[in-house]
């Protein structure tokens, strides 16, 4: 069916000439043997560079072009017929995405994802807002065989093709693109895109400079050039420059010939840290599809015949290009995997072999090995240490295996995220970042002794630069207990907005005067008398950048049946969309909230109104992981009215006592005298 898409596109663009690309795995397929004029071009868009004049020229003959559409080069033209795109994954097109102005105008877009992870969407395109698209004749998303998309755009007039292109990679991951993760950036080298992807704004620059300007001021704050040996001496005063080693291109061989000395040094300069790993794509190598069930099977990371593979027996599951890049269908194969031991021999660099690991390990899954070679520096400490912290015997226990995944992808995304690689970028070149994002925590609470109780909580959120808004719910902040837990939560240098709302207030209004008090950016709703992680706020931030959500949440797993004295695991489907999510840990922007009209003005069921409310206006609710969440149930009091036998008879497991599944730590508010004696105090 591919080759039907392609074959109806080249009859319907007339006389201009066309461009067909391809990138990722075996991409090239599709475009052997289609008829093409002289003048048509194919290219390896992988190989590829986002500087240099407009991809209009016909190919030359060579390896990437087959020699197809040999004739006398025609006189370049403003725009072609057709430009087609065949990518692999979405991974893929998002980073040919990042080609930009290269990519000449068009007045047929064509895009054809052979082999997408199933539980991303359709294709469909989000119209840009300026109405470029006013002269869109036609539009077409078809499903083909095997489970890929194909979408075909029309235009009566001329479009860019690098922002419809990102319409189409965006429509598969989510329509919220979420926060800025950069500084604009100007790229030169084959690798370039991969460091930022999605990105059809992108500005390609010449390996000397300068910038381009836009009047008198540059396009860009910073450049990043990638390339082997010496780049030219940077000659743009105004804007720095970053030269990173191509991953694939540090190979053991090249280490080892006459210059490799000199090699090592290029590759290493200023250090070799995780800035030196292009960063992974968490829009689509994510924990989204990571499930508690696996099959018990380990398989290895490692060589054979030449390839860095993943392969249990004599069955391959996936097989990693040279650069080491991994993929949004790379982790869909692996999801069924109780675990994957990393092998470090025989690898055919040091970059590229970490910088599969990262990508993995940012997708979650479980993986793990004796002992961590120091070539493998660039995944950082804390993932090096998470490796070897298991055994291929301690992942058969399936909670001890979902708490090694989540450790594993928070730190993975923390630390080779493309927010965090260019935050730290940004820092090397004295640019700027990108700033971080501002949660407001509601808090409302009629309870004064819970005070201390749940901001000694909040307090201990980590990662995450954050406030407190307090609505004291019938009460004033002059009462001592008060008193004394914001005096404590002051000395934390986090902010305290307080609001004193009158007993007669119903509680959704409570909320929404809270919210109309916050200064963040995000809102999150914050239960008086439940068990929060420290990596709570963190981890849900995360969940909220890589599955494009308006609104996430946690699962609640975790029970303590206060009657009993007795906490339960209920493992639920996770890292998915789905409509409910816990009460307690709702996280959205105020943009959302305000889209939804805010918390509607009832005296309960406030949760589950404003989830009717997202999903009724088309918005995307996601659930990550409740491994940082522990509810406390009591004998009465709940709108939902259950007794401890329901939640006994669905439990996986359960503990005497009250067990946070690991999660708290041994300074834990939760765990200080005057309150519940924490059992298990070691953190997620």
């Amino acid at each position: 069916m591919t080759d039907q898409v392609l074959l109806r596109a080249l009859r319907l663009r007339g006389e201009r000439p066309a461009l067909l690309g391809h990138t990722g795995t075996g991409s090239h397929g599709p475009l052997r043997g289609l008829p093409l004029l002289p003048a048509d071009l194919v290219v390896n868009l992988d190989r590829t560079p986002p500087n240099g004049d407009p991809l209009l020229a016909p190919a030359e003959t060579g390896a990437d072009s087959q020699g197809e559409g040999a004739g006398p080069a025609p006189e370049p033209v403003d725009h072609v017929g057709l430009v087609a795109v065949v990518a692999t994954t979405v991974a893929d097109l998002r980073r040919a995405v990042s080609l930009g102005a290269r990519l000449p105008r068009t007045h047929q877009v064509v895009a054809v994802i052979t082999s997408p992870a199933a539980h991303l969407d359709p294709p469909l395109p989000a119209v840009p807002g300026l109405g470029q698209w006013r002269d869109l004749q036609e539009a077409r998303v078809a499903r083909l065989d095997g489970g890929g998309w194909a979408c075909e755009l029309f235009f009566l007039e001329p479009v860019e093709t690098a922002p419809a292109l990102d319409a189409i990679a965006f429509g598969a991951v989510g329509r919220r693109r979420g926060p800025a993760t950069a500084p604009p950036t100007a790229l030169s080298g084959t690798e370039a895109p991969a460091w930022r992807p999605a990105v059809p704004r992108a500005r390609g620059v010449p390996p000397r400079g300068p910038v381009a300007r836009h009047r008198s001021t540059p396009v860009a704050d910073i450049a990043l050039r990638t390339g082997e040996g010496r780049l030219p001496d940077w000659r743009d005063d105004a804007v720095p420059a970053l030269d990173r080693y191509p991953a694939g291109s540090l190979t053991w061989e090249r280490i080892g010939a006459a210059d490799g000395v000199d090699r090592v040094r290029e590759g290493t300069a200023g250090g070799f840290d995780p800035s030196r790993l292009p960063p992974v794509d968490e829009r689509v190598v994510n924990p989204i599809g990571f499930t508690g069930e696996s099959l018990p099977r380990v398989a290895e990371f490692g060589v054979r015949d030449g390839r860095a593979v993943i392969a249990y027996g004599r069955r391959v599951y996936l097989e990693l290009p040279p650069t080491g890049a991994v993929t949004d269908s790379d982790i869909a194969r692996l999801r069924d995997l109780r675990g994957v031991k990393v092998g470090w021999r025989g690898h055919a660099g040091p970059l590229a072999a970490a910088r599969a690991v990262a990508g993995l390990a940012a997708g979650g899954v479980p993986l793990f090995c004796e002992e961590v070679p120091g070539w493998a520096e660039p995944l950082g400490p804390e993932l090096t240490a998470l490796l070897t912290s298991v055994t291929a015997a301690d992942l058969d226990d399936r909670l001890a295996r979902e708490r090694h995944s989540i450790r594993l992808r928070r730190t993975a995304l923390r630390t080779h995220g493309t927010a965090a690689r260019w935050r730290e970028l940004a820092r090397q070149a004295g640019v700027r970042p990108v700033p971080e994002t501002r949660v407001s925590v509601l808090l409302c609470t009629r309870r004064p002794d819970m005070v201390d109780f749940a901001l000694a909580q909040v307090a201990a959120q980590r990662d995450v630069e954050l406030e407190v808004v307090l609505a004291l719910h019938g009460f004033t902040a002059e009462d001592p207990r008060v008193r004394r837990a914001l005096d404590a939560f002051a000395r934390t240098g986090r902010g305290t907005v307080v609001y004193e709302a009158p007993a007669g207030e119903v509680f959704g209004t409570v909320l929404n005067n809270a919210a109309g008090r916050a200064s963040g950016t995000v809102i999150a709703k914050w239960d008086d008398d439940d068990w929060y992680g420290p990596h709570h706020l963190g981890d849900l931030l995360l969940a909220r950048t890589y599955a494009s959500a308006d609104l996430v949440g946690c699962a609640q797993e975790f029970i303590y049946l206060e009657e009993i004295d007795r906490t339960v695991w209920r493992p639920a489907a996770t890292e998915r969309t789905d409509p409910f999510v816990a009460g307690g840990t709702l996280l959205l922007d105020r943009t959302v909230l305000e889209e939804c009209g805010g918390f509607r003005p009832l005296p309960r069921a406030i949760d589950t109104q404003l989830l009717l409310g997202v999903a009724g206006g088309g918005g995307r609710i996601y659930r990550t992981h409740g491994h940082n969440y522990l509810v406390r149930r009591r004998a009465s009091g709940h709108t939902w009215s259950e007794d401890p036998g329901y939640f006994l008879r669905d439990a996986a497991r359960q503990w005497p006592g009250r067990r946070a599944g690991g999660l708290l730590l041994d300074d834990d508010p939760a765990g200080r005298a005057g309150h519940p004696r924490q059992q298990e105090s070691e953190s997620v």
